[in-house]
């Protein structure tokens, strides 16, 4: 029976820290989208980067950095961004939106139908498929 409980406690631990990071991963997010909020868009996207330190599959945080980059400027990098955030949900129709938007601001529309995860090949590219709802960014 001790020898049961020696090796439950690790695995309670661990599953107490995935909590923790998740929570603190949120916390991260929703304090970028405070900074974001005031106009504070370096700090956001560092504040989503550690976000996305502890949760690399936060694809909220990947899609708010995208939108932070475009506002300044950095348009290269918003659509890393917003391929990151689409490699990981694909049916979210704002990144894509999003990222047509920049690649047209960058005259590369042939680019805006391309999926960011696949190797483009000189045929026609493919329509992504979208989902019905919107993926929105949860935010408190």
């Amino acid at each position: 029976m001790q020898k049961l409980a020696s090796i439950e406690k690790p695995i309670d631990s661990g599953e107490k820290s995935i909590a923790v990071n998740t929570q603190k991963a949120q916390t991260l997010y929703e304090r970028g989208n405070a900074l974001e909020s005031m106009g504070r868009f370096q700090a956001a996207i560092e504040s989503w980067e550690e976000a996305i330190e502890l949760e690399p599959k936060f694809y909220e945080a990947w899609y708010n950095q995208g939108v932070a980059l475009k506002k300044m400027g950095q348009l290269e990098e918003a659509i890393a961004a917003y391929n990151k955030s689409l490699q990981i949900k694909p049916n979210n129709p704002e990144a894509w939106y999003n990222r047509a938007n920049v690649l047209r601001k960058l005259n590369r529309l042939s680019q805006k139908r391309s999926h960011p995860t696949k190797r483009r090949s000189h045929s026609t590219p493919a329509t992504p498929k979208l989902g019905r709802t919107a993926a929105t960014p949860s935010s408190t």
